[in-house]
């Protein structure tokens, strides 16, 4: 069957009107990268303008990874816009020089493209509209799924969505791959650009499209129909968990609090996305919390706090919990922290903290000999470290001990009366991997499996 434009505005209204509604934005940037799909997604935004009467831009985003072919893509996507009398928009993003250290080229450039969303399209009466379709919400379940997301994280893909004040919309997740090529070449257009990093199994994307689904697709016939009818299942119970969460949310929330007590009561899956709301209005932008950071929270929740417990949320906020009451707090306001850093030590072997120089390096022998060395399996380590002074209340896990402990427990028994001289090692979900100088903890622990091993040292500044 080939469709054409006009028979796609007539399904769009049709299957997605209530889910987007066009009517309550003035402008609409449409992200435009020169691919089939987002070709497509132009020519029916183009065709929608006389029905809502918004204004189209569209937005190209030249990431300065491809070269010459990236440049060429850039110039196709002015020439067409510039054809069909579309106003046009690009941005360089130069993602090689901009990536953070430990950051995915994908991380970066989904980054960079959000911070100039924001720039653009922040206000209420704008859009964002993406090219996503059917294949899109597959490969995006299937990426979640193996990361153990929950039921809206696997769904997370939507007609509509908002992200840190910026509304995406995506008119074509109805259709596939196959129905949009259909329609480009039913309007003449044969060509479109096709970015040759696609068939780079490197990054996980293209792996689950290029080898992972041709192949479920060779041995369970209608594969991808069945993937997608279990995505709208699992969408619409998403959808209710979330409406649930919302609902009770005002419930357990008092001013800059959740009340302790009132979200223990509730069912986790209530809990975890209770707490996603209260971050995300704290922090004013769309948090979503790590699995490492839900599963330190439920832990927590099933103690009671009479000291203040503290999660380390983003390097420079905490979440406390003390008695009835979950709050957010800053870390060097509340806490006085002499120091708080992040240490990627895969990439930098040294780093300074307070009064202390860190180091880390591979070994093929362990030594003992040294109070201030500690040795770990590399491969089960964060990448980064947040390097920071003790917090009042928390607790880990000892080497040698399956029992959680206080710090400040060992602190007692190890006779030392200045916190300030202890530095600690932890992730983002405030485990503890080494309470440095004096103790290092039971987690990444070396044994006959380890395959790298790694030390780490602590020395005092030498002025």
């Amino acid at each position: 069957m080939m469709y054409n434009v006009l028979d796609n505005v007539s399904i769009f209204k049709k299957n997605s009107s209530k889910n987007i509604d066009l009517l309550s934005y003035k402008v609409v940037f449409a992200g435009f990268s020169g691919g089939a799909d987002s070709t497509a997604l132009l020519l029916i935004l183009r065709e929608l303008q006389k029905s809502y009467s918004f204004k189209l831009i569209a937005v190209h985003f030249e990431h300065g990874i491809r070269g010459k072919e990236s440049l060429s893509d850039a110039e196709w996507c002015r020439q067409f816009c510039e054809k069909l009398e579309i106003d046009y928009k690009e941005f360089s993003l130069n993602i090689p020089e901009l990536k953070r250290d430990n950051e995915g080229i994908e991380e970066a450039a989904r980054r960079l493209r959000q911070q100039k969303w924001e720039m653009l399209a922040s206000d209420k009466q704008c859009c964002v509209a993406l090219g996503h379709h059917a294949g899109d919400k597959i490969e995006n379940l299937l990426i979640r799924l193996f990361r153990g997301s929950s039921s809206s994280g696997l769904t997370s893909l939507r007609n509509t969505s908002i992200i840190r004040e910026v509304t995406y919309i995506r008119p074509l997740l109805d259709f596939t791959k196959s129905q949009i090529e259909e329609l480009l070449l039913s309007e003449g257009i044969k060509e479109w650009r096709i970015d040759s990093t696609n068939n780079e199994t490197f990054y996980r994307r293209n792996f689950i499209r290029n080898e992972l689904l041709p192949i479920l697709e060779k041995h369970i016939p209608n594969v991808s129909a069945s993937i997608s009818a279990s995505y709208s299942a699992v969408e619409q119970d998403a959808r209710f968990i979330e409406n649930e969460a919302l609902f009770k949310y005002p419930s357990v929330r008092k001013n800059n609090t959740l009340s302790f007590s009132s979200l223990k009561e509730l069912h986790p899956a209530l809990r975890v996305r209770i707490l996603r709301y209260f971050l995300t209005d704290m922090l004013l932008y769309d948090f979503i919390p790590a699995k490492d950071l839900i599963e330190r929270f439920e832990q927590e929740m099933t103690r009671l706090h009479s000291e203040k417990c503290l999660i380390p949320l983003n390097g420079k906020k905490f979440l406390s919990l003390h008695k009835d009451n979950i709050s957010v707090i800053d870390s060097l306001k509340n806490n006085n922290e002499p120091f708080n850093i992040r240490w990627n030590w895969k990439l930098n072997n040294n780093a300074a903290a307070g009064d202390f120089i860190l180091s880390a390096k591979y070994s093929d022998k362990i030594c003992y000999d040294k109070n201030d060395e500690v040795y770990f399996d590399a491969e089960l380590l964060p990448d980064e470290f947040i390097i920071r002074n003790i917090i009042k209340g928390e607790k880990f896990i000892p080497f040698g001990s399956d029992i959680e402990i206080k710090v400040s427990k060992v602190l007692q028994n190890e006779k030392i009366p200045n916190r300030n001289n202890i530095v600690i090692f932890s992730d983002d979900s405030g485990k503890i991997y080494w309470l440095a100088p004096i103790r290092r903890s039971n987690l990444a622990k070396i044994t006959d499996t380890t395959r790298k091993i790694v030390s780490f040292t602590i020395e005092t500044k030498v002025d």
